[in-house]
């Protein structure tokens, strides 16, 4: 059952729409109109962003100053995405969540090879 539940998310993205005609197309099927479309573009954006910040959260318990980061750099990308920051700061948030999401925590054992570790075999 958790097998399932972990592939939920990865069957949600296939099924959503991928070009921004579609998603328009869907949302007018859905009665929301062009004026209404930022508004919802916006809302899924942060709702996405949300949850990166919080799956980062969830996989850096205990190291805050990374969680801390990630949601600068989600908030440079909302900040950018609304327009009251330039593009670049936008840009910076980004590399700064994906830098952040790809780092390796702090005192995480590094990954090793079982033929360095087995021992020699012994004459017999």
């Amino acid at each position: 059952m958790a097998s399932r539940a972990l592939a939920l998310p990865a069957i949600v993205m296939a099924v959503l729409p991928k070009c921004p005609m579609c998603v328009m197309v869907a949302l007018g099927a859905l009665g929301l109109a062009h004026p209404l479309h930022e508004t919802v573009f916006a809302a899924l954006q942060g709702a996405a962003l949300l949850a990166v910040v919080a799956l980062l959260a969830f996989r850096r318990r205990r190291a805050p100053v990374q969680v801390l980061l990630g949601a600068s750099g989600a908030v440079g990308i909302m900040l950018a995405s609304a327009g009251p920051a330039p593009q670049a700061v936008g840009y910076a948030g980004a590399i700064l969540l994906a830098a952040v999401w790809l780092a390796k925590p702090k005192g995480a054992p590094a990954p090793s090879c079982a033929c360095t570790h087995a021992e020699p075999a012994r004459p017999g």
